[in-house]
């Protein structure tokens, strides 16, 4: 597949200048795979469990949409993936603060985005 200038001009700048940040993006990405596999050791049957799997992996995806988006040189696409990423945190943040409420997610009655 061809890359754009964009693109290789990204990659060329994280194999240089930006080594140390791209350095960080790997190890955030695998502690995140580190995370999801942690999901599979604990209670893997309980909707609490299963419930933040799915909502950490579509965080992970939305995010690494937002780099993709990013390296193309897609600033705007990339930041209106930006809010159902911040969306899914918040979702793992409000589950964490009270597990029980994953039976609100189950009856699709979460409050709006942002309470």
């Amino acid at each position: 597949m061809h890359q754009s200038k964009a693109r290789t001009d990204s990659v060329a700048a994280l194999c240089a200048e930006l080594r140390s940040e791209a350095e960080v993006v790997d190890e955030v990405l695998r502690l995140h795979d580190r995370c999801l596999e942690a999901y599979e050791q604990v209670q893997p049957g309980t909707s609490f469990v299963r419930i933040c799997a799915l909502t950490a992996l579509k965080a992970k995806n939305l995010a690494l949409a937002c780099y993709s988006l990013s390296l193309e040189g897609l600033a705007q696409e990339a930041g209106a993936v930006i809010r159902p990423l911040i969306e899914t945190i918040e979702l793992l943040t409000y589950l964490r603060l009270d597990p029980n409420r994953v039976e609100e997610v189950m009856a699709g009655k979460l409050p709006s985005a942002g309470r």
